[in-house]
């Protein structure tokens, strides 16, 4: 009996000793669940601030698409004002030039017809007097005048204003 008594407490200390490692390994294993349950918890965690991460790039990338649209749209809007200023003011340098021309020939054809009142009016009656009446009539100034030069040849000298008919 002696012998299984022994054997029973052998068992027992070896029940006690095997009960005592599974505690053990119980512990254990409720312990590493409790860290794996943290670190999934803090992952999760993470995982939502890396989402909420995402969204808010995603959200200022979308805003910064929409204002580069916008930059694009003035850029545009100010290429194009600028073709139109460059047209306009190359239509508007033709019509100065186009003015100008204008302008020319119209002081040449008063030229060539206060020349012509001068040779008409000029040696039938009084110096200018015929040409002073039909300018003076005209609201007009006479663009030449006769000058008489020490040679006591008449000529003619330009006169710098020009004086138009009166606005009515």
């Amino acid at each position: 009996m002696l012998s299984r008594g022994s054997r029973l407490c052998a068992t027992g200390t070896i029940s006690a000793s095997i009960s005592d490692d599974i505690e053990y390994n119980i512990n254990m294993l409720m312990q590493m669940r409790e860290r794996v349950d943290a670190k999934l918890l803090e992952i999760k965690q993470r995982k939502k601030d890396h989402k909420a991460q995402l969204r808010e790039l995603k959200t200022e990338m979308l805003e910064m698409h929409r204002e580069l649209g916008e930059w694009d749209r003035k850029y545009d809007e100010l290429t194009d004002a600028i073709k139109r200023m460059e047209i306009t003011r190359s239509q508007l340098q033709e019509r100065i030039k186009e003015q100008r021309q204008k302008e020319t020939a119209a002081k040449l054809v008063c030229v060539e017809i206060d020349r012509k009142l001068h040779q008409l009016f000029g040696s039938t009656t009084s110096p200018g007097h015929a040409c002073e009446e039909y300018c003076h009539a005209h609201g007009l100034k006479s663009q030449f005048s006769t000058v008489t030069t020490s040679g006591s040849h008449e000529g003619t000298t330009l006169v710098e204003d020009v004086l138009l008919p009166p606005n009515k």
